[in-house]
């Protein structure tokens, strides 16, 4: 009797342990994912940024030779 309840016991311990162990798997996939996307994020941030700049610099080069042609 004692050793049949010992069993399911651990029956039931290993469960749980197999159970946290999963949902930390999901947990720790799930926080790479915003790891990954943040990074991605950053990324395309900084891609915009240049763009804007270069978008900026030949605006301005437009402007001085549209200035030059004018004169």
């Amino acid at each position: 009797m004692i050793v049949s309840v010992r069993k399911k016991i651990r029956k039931v311990k290993l469960a749980l342990l197999s159970r946290l162990f999963f949902l930390r798997k999901i947990y720790i996939s799930t926080t790479e994912i915003r790891q990954i996307t943040s990074k991605i994020k950053d990324i395309i941030d900084k891609v915009l940024l240049i763009l804007g700049i270069k978008l900026i610099t030949v605006a301005i080069i437009a402007d001085k030779e549209k200035i030059k042609y004018n004169f």
